[in-house]
């Protein structure tokens, strides 16, 4: 809520003062709220802004409060405007964008103030023609000073936008912006993918383009292979072509050593314009293609259901006689249904322990084999639960490949499900009534 403050700094508490208004009062209004529409537990009504305040723009406050119960209300502060508002600040600046909210388009002529913590303005501005406004401000060490809020006006419209809640966190983003070196020139590479094998060609390119994102023109570079060691593996001196690109190749040798490799692009002058990662690893594609299917998709106790596994070699035949592995667990499995999403149909406490259930063999000459599995009988109203079946097959040099498959265990035929009424706190001695379907 808000509570405004009085000519000592201490704040006016609504029981004490009744009468304490923040503006004018435009609308006020008394609402039955059992004649209110149902919304699930609670009641919905709704408020056309458009019809309150059709002419006027800026800062709203919308209260709602019990006419017996004054502690039953709440409050929130709104905004009818067109005035979108980004603020970035800077080390002795802030950058201040206005667009339109039902255009997008920028917005000229929007005068800025921004205040600080301490209500005291600390610079003023005017956005231009790209809906952009720089305004500088002397930075101090009282925290008092710091910028705390933008306030923007035109002749027919008022916005602000506060810091304490809109600001961004930026800790996971890059926010350093782009560094130039002295050519002024920035370096692409691309290559064929991002891994390679030992004894593999790395294919690359390389394209310059300047600040202003136009051909530099034929001039010469130094293109550098480094190891992980940081070992020079192999050095070219190439001239760009007329489109300001340069390609080139690198074999790498069976017995390179592993890890990642970088390929960095130098001036003539030895300025680094940029560089690419590679790794070179010894991996080994699947040899084997595995398919695990159920022949039921909804169990129940007592019911069985079969595993049917199909093992392929690619661009080969059927593998046959490959070592196999099935692991079956059972887990609870949370019901949600959308339209009664605030109701809980989980069963706490149900003592269910994790089944699990591991079998081994082998496939047959078609590359196929089959698992049955019988949902235990004690699996009865304990709420509905998930069986994972997991199918691993392992090719003729012992590396596995696995598939899952996954069905329902309904344990009861019916779910009931409990919810609340919305509120967290009861006085003494009173019913509380739980809606249960």
């Amino acid at each position: 809520g808000y509570y405004p403050r009085s000519s000592d700094g201490d704040y006016y508490d609504e029981y004490e003062n009744s009468n304490v208004e923040l503006g004018d009062i435009i609308y006020e209004k008394e609402i039955e709220t059992r004649s209110l529409p149902k919304y699930g537990n609670s009641r919905l009504f709704k408020l056309d802004v458009e019809d309150k305040l059709a002419e006027f723009k800026g800062i709203y406050h919308i209260k709602i409060s019990s006419t017996t119960d004054n502690w039953i209300n709440d409050s929130r502060f709104i905004s009818k405007s067109d005035i979108g508002l980004i603020a970035k600040e800077g080390n002795d600046r802030l950058y201040v964008f206005a667009n339109s909210l039902q255009t997008a388009l920028p917005q000229a002529g929007v005068n800025l103030v921004v205040y600080g913590n301490n209500n005291q303005v600390l610079g003023t501005g005017v956005t231009k023609d790209d809906g952009v406004a720089e305004i500088g401000y002397t930075r101090k060490e009282y925290a008092g000073f710091r910028p705390s809020m933008v306030v923007a006006k035109t002749a027919t419209d008022f916005n602000y936008l506060p810091f304490s809640n809109t600001r961004v966190n930026t800790s996971r983003f890059e926010i350093g912006g782009k560094s130039f070196n002295q050519t002024g020139l920035d370096a692409f590479i691309y290559a064929e993918r991002d891994i390679y094998r030992p004894g593999e060609r790395v294919n690359f390119s390389v394209i310059l383009r300047d600040r202003d994102w136009k051909v530099p023109g034929e001039l010469p570079v130094v293109l550098k292979f480094l190891m992980p060691n940081g070992k020079e593996l192999k050095t070219f001196r190439k001239t760009l072509n007329e489109q300001g690109s340069v390609a080139g190749d690198v074999d790498l040798a069976a017995s390179a050593i592993t890890g990642s490799y970088s390929l960095e692009v130098y001036t003539s002058n030895d300025v680094l314009l940029g560089s690419k990662s590679f790794s070179i690893e010894e991996f080994v594609p699947d040899r084997i293609k595995v398919t695990a299917k159920l022949d039921k998709k909804a169990l129940a106790p007592d019911e069985a259901v079969s595993l049917n596994i199909n093992a392929v070699n690619f661009f080969g035949p059927a593998a046959a006689n490959r070592n196999y592995e099935a692991e079956i667990q059972i887990r609870s499995k949370y019901i949600y249904v959308k339209e009664l999403n605030n109701y809980n149909f989980s069963i706490m406490n149900q003592g269910l322990s994790q089944e699990k259930v591991v079998r081994e063999g082998k496939t047959d000459v078609s590359g196929n084999a089959s698992e049955s599995y019988t949902v235990p009988g004690l699996f009865k109203n304990m709420g509905l639960l998930q069986a994972n079946f997991y199918a691993t097959v392992f090719d003729e040099t012992g590396r596995p490949v696995s598939r899952s498959a996954s069905a329902d265990i309904f344990t009861q035929d019916n779910f009931f499900g409990i919810s609340d009424d919305g509120y967290a706190y009861y006085p003494l001695n009173q019913v509380i009534r739980f809606p249960l379907i």
